[in-house]
């Protein structure tokens, strides 16, 4: 599964501008104080899941991929794929 899936534990995250994330990489890494990951002027270019970007937002970064899942208990792949423009800044730009 993803590498930092239910990390609860996991303070500080840096990764490397080169990596490669997956869906679900921050899901539940509740007690993150700190995380660095790879973006372009604060938006994150790779595919996040809505849980990921509860995690991600907190740390000031725009999702502009969400993959979102209808029924989360049994959705075992991405029903649905949002791409927002790249010069919305904020949620109110994109869905307001």
């Amino acid at each position: 599964g993803p590498l930092f899936h239910n990390c609860v534990a996991l303070e500080e995250l840096v990764i490397n501008k080169s990596a490669k994330i997956e869906t679900n990489c921050f899901v539940n890494c509740t007690s993150l104080t700190k995380l660095e990951i790879p973006n372009y002027e604060r938006k994150v270019e790779f595919l996040v899941t809505q849980e990921d970007q509860k995690v991600i937002e907190q740390f000031n970064y725009v999702c502009t991929q969400i993959s979102v899942c209808f029924d989360a208990n049994n959705c075992k792949s991405k029903l649905v794929e949002f791409t927002t423009n790249p010069n919305i800044n904020t949620k109110q730009d994109a869905f307001f």
